[in-house]
């Protein structure tokens, strides 16, 4: 039994840890859009893609794929939504988990730290 409430707190610990350096998730995630997009303006060579074909984010993938201005900046405003979510999850900001919502979800894959960001802050007072 103590072995068990030991390894709880422990994990408590983990979690704690993370919460303090999880501010950088979202921030990570709009720095990997932007530079999908900069990939693709730069050095790739447009042929129709498939839903196989592997990208980091919905937003990158579309932009990637029919090399729209549109979709580019698409995908550059919301990586820098997710950037600024970032931000504010840094200073406590009742606008973070919205912010980090919403780009986490037009940016999966990638999109999925921002979403562990609102998990590992649940319970904080934003």
């Amino acid at each position: 039994m103590i072995f068990f409430i030991q390894r709880r707190k422990r994990l408590r610990e983990v979690i704690d840890n993370l919460q303090t350096t999880s501010w950088l998730f979202p921030v990570f995630s709009g720095f990997i859009v932007i530079s999908c997009v900069v990939y693709c303006l730069i050095w790739w060579q447009p042929h129709p893609m498939t839903i196989f074909d592997v990208d980091c984010s919905i937003v990158c993938w579309n932009f990637c794929r029919t090399m729209s201005k549109f979709w580019a900046a698409v995908a550059i405003i919301v990586a820098s939504l997710s950037v600024l979510s970032g931000i504010l999850f840094k200073f406590k900001s009742k606008y973070a988990i919205a912010l980090a919502a919403f780009s986490g979800v037009l940016t999966l894959p990638v999109g999925v730290l921002p979403l562990i960001t609102i998990w590992l802050n649940r319970n904080s007072n934003h």
